[in-house]
Formats: C-alpha cells, sequence, structure tokens
C-alpha cells in the first residue's frame, strides 16, 4: 500500500516550469534599465595581478577608455606602459579580442609591435565623430597625439603630434602653447575642432581638426589667471589644475573641470570656427581659492566631467569630496547646481549617499540617457546611478573588485584602482579600466 504521507514526485512538465519560473525570477533581478553584469577583463601579460581570462602588452598603469562610433573598436590608454591598445568588439555581444598596441618610442616599457612620439603617459583618448581619428593626451610628453583609425577593422597608424613649445620632449612637427602636462582631450561632435586640457599650464587650447585628414592645427589657448604660465592671449578664473574637458551634444559648449582650483569652467562655443570664449565658472564652496559667481558644496577637486546625450545635464566627479555632482544644463549653455551624491563613508552636505564613491574619477552617461556609471579609483568599483528625464540621480547599486572595500552586491577580478569608464554606442556594454589590476573590465547592460 503506498503511503500516504509520501510526497509525490513532480511530473517533468510541472519540473520544466518551475525551472522556467525560476529563470524568470533571476532575470527579474537583473532587469532593471542600466543594471551591470560582470563578463570578465583582459589584463596585462607582464604586470596583471589578476587571473583575468585573456591578457595582452600595454595595459600597465590603464588609465581611460573610448569606445569607437561604430562600436567596433575599444582603446585604452595605460600610463606605465606609455601606450594605446586597440580591441576589437564584437557589436552583438561586446566581447573584446586584443589586436596589439603602440607605444612610445623612448618611455614605453611593453613589447608593443609598434611606437611613435608622444605617449608618454597618456591620460585620456578620444575617437572622432566619424571615427576616422583618435588622439591620445600624455601628460609625460606634454603633447596630443594623433592617430589614424581604420574604418573597417579599427587598426591605428600613428600620424605625428603635437607638443608644448616650452616643456614638449619630443620632435612633435608641430608644438603650441598650453600643453604643458596636457591631461585631457574631447573632440566637439561637429568634428571641427580639437580640445584639451593641461594641468601644469592650466591651460585650456584650441585646435582645428581637418575634417578629412584628422590633423589639427593649433588656433589659441586660454589659461588660469592666477596660475597659468603667460603664455595665453586670454585668461579667466577655475583653470587652476585643469583636468578633463567635454563638449555639449549641440558643440555650443565646452566644460572643463580643475582639481586645484576645485572648479567647473564653461565657455560658449562659435559653431562657425570654433572659437571658445570663458564665460563662467562654479568651485567648491569651501575650497575653490577663484571668485566664480556660483558655489557649491562638495565640488573639492573636480576631475572627470560628461554632459548627457539630451544636453540637459552635466555631471562632475570631484575627487576630493568622493561626491558627483550634478548640475542642470541651461539652453545657453549656463549651469545650474542640482545638489550631489556623496560616498556613503564621506562627509559632506550632499542629500543623497551611495556605496562606491570613494575617490571619484571617470563619470560616463549612457547614450539612452537612462544611467549614469561613476569609476571610483579608492573604492575599486564602478557606480551606478539611474537617471531621470529631469537629470536627477539615484544611486542603484555598485559592481566592486573582488578584494574592494565596499559592500557591492556583485563583485569582479580588475576593478582594484578602478579610473576610467565608456559606455558602447549601442548602449548593451559598459568598459572600465583600473591602474593597479592594469586590466580592462566588460559588463552587459540591462537597457530598456
Amino acid at each position: 500500500m503506498r503511503d500516504s504521507r509520501v510526497k509525490p514526485r513532480w511530473s517533468a512538465p510541472l519540473a520544466f516550469a518551475v525551472a522556467v519560473a525560476s529563470l524568470a525570477i533571476v532575470a527579474a533581478a537583473f532587469a532593471a534599465v542600466g543594471d551591470l553584469g560582470p563578463k570578465g577583463c583582459i589584463d596585462d601579460n607582464d604586470t596583471g595581478p589578476d587571473t583575468c581570462f585573456k591578457s595582452t602588452d600595454g595595459l600597465n598603469g590603464a588609465r581611460a577608455v573610448a569606445v569607437s562610433p561604430d562600436g567596433k573598436s575599444v582603446y585604452v590608454v595605460s600610463t606605465a606602459a606609455g601606450a594605446i591598445v586597440r580591441f576589437d568588439r564584437d557589436p552583438a555581444t561586446g566581447a573584446l579580442t586584443p589586436k596589439g598596441c603602440i607605444q612610445d618610442n623612448d618611455t614605453g616599457t611593453d613589447d608593443c609591435a609598434e611606437s611613435t612620439d608622444g605617449l608618454r603617459l597618456p591620460f585620456s583618448v578620444a575617437v572622432s565623430p566619424d571615427g576616422t581619428s583618435v588622439y591620445v593626451a600624455a601628460r609625460g610628453d606634454s603633447a596630443i597625439t594623433r592617430f589614424k583609425r581604420n574604418t573597417t577593422s579599427g587598426a591605428l597608424t600613428p600620424k605625428g603630434c603635437v607638443d608644448d613649445n616650452d616643456s614638449g620632449t619630443d620632435s612633435c612637427a608641430d608644438s603650441t602653447d598650453g600643453l604643458g602636462g596636457v591631461n585631457g582631450v574631447a573632440v566637439s561632435p561637429d568634428g571641427e575642432s580639437v580640445y584639451a586640457v593641461s594641468i601644469t599650464d592650466a591651460a585650456i587650447v584650441r585646435f582645428d581638426r581637418n575634417a578629412t585628414s584628422g590633423a589639427l592645427r593649433a588656433r589659441s589657448c586660454i589659461e588660469d589667471n592666477d596660475t597659468g604660465t603667460g603664455d595665453c592671449a586670454d585668461s579667466t578664473d577655475g583653470l587652476g589644475g585643469a583636468f578633463s574637458v567635454a563638449v555639449s551634444p549641440d558643440s555650443s559648449s565646452v566644460y572643463t573641470t580643475a582639481l586645484d582650483d576645485s572648479a567647473v569652467v564653461r565657455f560658449e562655443r562659435d559653431p562657425a570656427n570654433g572659437k571658445i570664449t570663458a564665460k563662467d565658472c562654479v568651485d567648491d564652496i569651501a575650497t575653490g581659492p577663484d571668485s566664480c559667481p556660483d558655489e557649491v558644496d562638495d565640488l573639492g577637486g573636480a576631475v572627470g566631467v560628461a554632459v548627457s546625450p539630451d544636453g540637459g545635464s552635466v555631471y562632475v566627479t570631484a575627487r576630493g569630496a568622493s561626491a558627483l555632482v550634478r548640475f542642470d544644463r541651461k539652453s545657453n549653455g549656463k549651469l545650474s547646481s542640482r545638489g550631489c551624491v556623496m560616498d556613503d563613508a564621506a562627509s559632506g552636505f550632499c542629500s543623497d549617499t551611495a556605496n562606491g564613491l570613494g575617490s571619484p574619477t571617470g563619470v560616463a552617461v549612457s547614450p539612452d540617457g537612462e544611467s549614469v556609471y561613476v569609476g571610483a579609483n579608492t573604492d575599486d568599483d564602478v557606480a551606478i546611478l539611474k537617471r531621470a528625464k529631469s537629470g536627477a540621480l539615484t544611486p542603484k547599486g555598485c559592481v566592486d573588485d573582488d578584494t574592494g572595500p565596499d559592500d557591492c552586491a556583485q563583485t569582479t577580478d580588475g576593478l582594484d584602482g578602478a579610473l576610467g569608464v565608456a559606455v558602447s554606442p549601442d548602449g548593451d556594454s559598459v568598459y572600465a579600466v583600473s591602474v593597479l589590476d592594469q586590466a580592462i573590465v566588460r559588463f552587459v547592460r540591462a537597457a530598456g
């Protein structure tokens, strides 16, 4: 006789239905727009300390990352290696395949197949909107180095450099004022101009860009009125320790951050010729030394800057304050402070706190405008924030290194000393680079 106390076994169809339901529950946990799923890392093949699934030359001191507009290539610049590393990107999955590197011909430390002038201590990389040019800002050589990009393969060909006429160490074909310790570079969305900012010369330099060849012609510079070297024809407040630069999507505004002045400076850009005019600045209320017309809390040590795709918001990472500061951007480019989000271990005046914002550096906004991502150096992570149509931010967690100090919901290899972060044009992938793990980490992003 069958024991009535024995529970009947599930039928195969029922078991399958339960399994499907369970998978649906797991998927739902990752269904929120902007969520990230770690998909492994690629580290330096000589010095990378992690067990990444792939390794390659040139990633020692990985600092900044950029994705090509066609989504087929990813480029990383590394300070210790003095190199730019190329990856092929699978548009369907976001997976990366290393395709070699180009290093500085004086100081490059790796086994790259090619070398060129102007890559000592590269700090920033930018790809032109047409995908035909890549530009690198190298602080050690005080130079902007240009590469021609093959739009089919993504391969790079060195095409010379422009260095500072006082402190440039290489034999670049061209030189100009204002590039001493150049730290950041950006290309205008119309492809007509390139802008570079220099931490030592405390300046922003404007270049005309040849739309056919990508060649640069230096036009002018504007320096800090307190700490600039005196070589530029114009000066303004808020450029002390100029660190990063971004151009608005409509190409009408240029924004720079300044580490020493704890400030954001706004420039009006003439779309006809790319000329910029300093308009105003916003600095930290406690540490900003300049007389900016506006002051905000927790902007100390301003470093990273990003403009949202809709042009309505500007976001700045404040390394000294461990905060992400939000600004509304008006139609004329003027900024209006709208508060900040601070690391939960920091002390300050932000109304919101979040895990994973310790010493934030890189910042990127997704193409759909629904997410903001921050690379945090001392928290060894990527912080995730949901962005509303108004530009308001809501913290949504973080992904940290498996040795990271925070309690992020997810961990992964390769994020020790996280710095730069970039989102693919299709919004499906996020990439972060780390200076200590000497790696690039890939994430799958949940899109709407």
